[in-house]
């Protein structure tokens, strides 16, 4: 027969095994969902990312870039040398982008993937437009 301390490790090793197991399981449930769930809505892509050049000066050029949906793009925007151009803000207002686009430097903007439709983008609080239109049907 055992005594009353063997027993009671035994009866701690249980329940941390318990515990543990019940720990590991609610990790794997979440982490699943979440990974699910991002596929689902179309943000994780295997397709190769579409990239497009944006030059900016006095305005964005192209003012428009067009692309396809259901593939993660990345956009490249570079700023001139002009010397007389007193913004240097790039937003995407939907509240993906805000950023700071320093004279003569490249800045890359990753958006994932994007329904299809159009997209605006700003420099200098509204002063340039340009507009990104996401072509296709949303890949699902």
């Amino acid at each position: 027969m055992r005594s009353r301390e063997e027993s009671g490790a035994d009866g701690q090793m249980a329940d941390l095994t318990v515990a543990y197991a019940t720990t590991l399981i609610v990790v794997g449930w979440l982490g699943g969902y979440f990974w699910l769930a991002d596929r689902k809505e179309g943000r994780e892509s295997r397709a190769p990312v579409q990239e497009m050049d944006v030059l900016v000066n006095r305005g964005f050029h192209p003012a428009r870039v067009v692309l396809t949906g259901g593939r993660p793009i990345r956009l490249h925007f570079t700023r001139v040398r002009d010397g007389e151009s007193w913004w240097d803000d790039l937003e995407f207002p939907y509240g993906r982008v805000r950023r700071e686009i320093p004279e003569g430097k490249t800045i890359t903007v990753d958006l994932g993937v994007l329904d299809p439709g159009e997209y605006a983008f700003f420099g200098g609080e509204g002063a340039i437009r340009g507009t990104l239109v996401v072509e296709g049907e949303r890949d699902t």
